[in-house]
């Protein structure tokens, strides 16, 4: 039998990448004082880490019971993540509709039950990444196309595996079957964005592909996920090959300057095409978060698991749900006066605190009645604990964590 990856089941410099991925998705939607062109790629560092984990959890369901019970699984992310979604898109709705805005992106008066349907219907069926592309009207709610990319995952990744997990050469197939889906799903989406880009600058009559935006937020942009899929299963099932562990664990520092400075400062494009498709994106992110589950204790890991970023990475799902209503309808880019880093502060600490309010009084209740209602006996014999963190947290899901 596969052991485990190393590591106790809980790692805090991954919540220290997450609090890094939601802070570069923030700059980037605020827009004022420090402009990260490239904040967009922090969806991209959670979708590596939510493959990552999510993966590693249902192997590890599988070893011990022999099997992935999908419908706790399903329930278990609907209680942890859907409580919430639906207090900020009722939120959201419930201010478009009073204040009768129009500034907003996408936001038109929400003034009849289809347009009213329209606005709040693919946030809470997590379907706004195939809604927006066709529709463009979203308003508050555009932000939850990622969201809808990960449960997609989540019902797609717990299927396939307890199909191929019933087969003789399942690790084989798993093994060489994701690679090549990684690898073929980063060509494919550099594919849509050098036409997709050509159509939206060049000719907007372009036969191949008339819709940009499908391109940024459609299901297409899960090839990272799949890089934190093979991750996982390189550590789940090839723990002995010591040259490619090596590998992993020698190279995570400089796969986190690279993923720092593509953030940052890197080029929006190359060869004359969008530069989100970065060929290596994501399976730089996955070699960080290799490095720092491989070996908990090096400078790395330790830097990204202080105290502050690993407070953060944990409001971090909370705090992506609220920034984007935050910013763009609560605070103006001149409130009270403020400059640019005035309203930066402003917003960071509102943002904080609404995320700080929804992860106690909305997402904690809810798990704690889950886990409550659902509770089980501890298989025989019990495992040690291996953290202060309740078992039910100890492995978290990337952006929906």
């Amino acid at each position: 039998m596969p052991r485990v990856p190393a590591g106790p089941g809980y790692w805090p410099a991954l919540d220290g990448l997450r609090a890094i991925a939601v802070l570069a998705v923030f700059l980037l939607h605020n827009g004022r004082w420090i402009t990260v062109h490239n904040g967009g790629y922090g969806v991209e560092m959670f979708f590596v880490i939510s493959g990552f984990l999510i993966t590693t959890l249902l192997l590890r369901e599988h070893a011990r019971r022999g099997r992935v019970r999908l419908v706790r699984f399903w329930s278990r992310r609907l209680a942890r993540l859907y409580p919430a979604l639906v207090v900020m898109v009722a939120t959201s709705a419930t201010y478009a509709a009073l204040s009768h805005r129009t500034d907003l992106p996408g936001q038109h008066r929400l003034d009849t039950a289809p347009n009213i349907f329209r606005s709040v219907a693919p946030a809470v069926l997590y379907l706004t990444n195939l809604f927006l592309p066709q529709h463009h009207y979203l308003g508050g709610h555009v932000h939850t196309w990622s969201l809808a990319v990960e449960e997609q995952f989540y019902l797609v990744l717990p299927i396939v595996l307890v199909l191929v997990l019933r087969r003789r050469h399942a690790q084989r197939i798993l093994l060489v079957g994701v690679t090549a889906l990684a690898v073929g799903a980063q060509v494919w989406r550099l594919c849509l964005y050098r036409y997709a880009y050509v159509d939206h600058v060049v000719s907007s009559s372009k036969w191949w592909y008339p819709k940009y935006v499908r391109v940024l937020v459609e299901t297409d942009r899960a090839d990272t996920l799949l890089w934190g899929v093979l991750l996982a299963l390189v550590l789940w099932y090839l723990p002995s090959r010591q040259r490619l562990i090596g590998a992993i664990d020698a190279l995570a520092p400089f796969g986190f300057v690279y993923v720092m400075w593509v953030v940052t400062i890197g080029p929006r494009r190359v060869f004359g095409s969008v530069y989100y498709p970065n060929l290596v994106f994501g399976a730089a992110a996955a070699i960080v978060v290799g490095g720092v589950v491989l070996q908990p204790e090096r400078r790395l890991a330790r830097t990204l698991g202080l105290s502050p970023l690993v407070w953060m990475g944990r409001l971090s799902y909370s705090f992506y749900l609220w920034h984007f209503l935050i910013i763009r309808a609560f605070i103006n880019d001149h409130q009270f006066g403020l400059g640019p880093a005035g309203v930066t502060a402003l917003r960071l600490v509102v943002c904080l605190a609404a995320a700080w309010i929804s992860y106690t009084v909305i997402e904690q209740p809810f798990r704690t009645w889950f886990n409550t209602r659902h509770a089980e006996a501890p298989p025989w014999p019990a495992p040690a604990p291996s953290s202060r963190i309740p078992a039910d947290e100890r492995v978290g899901t990337g952006l929906l964590s």
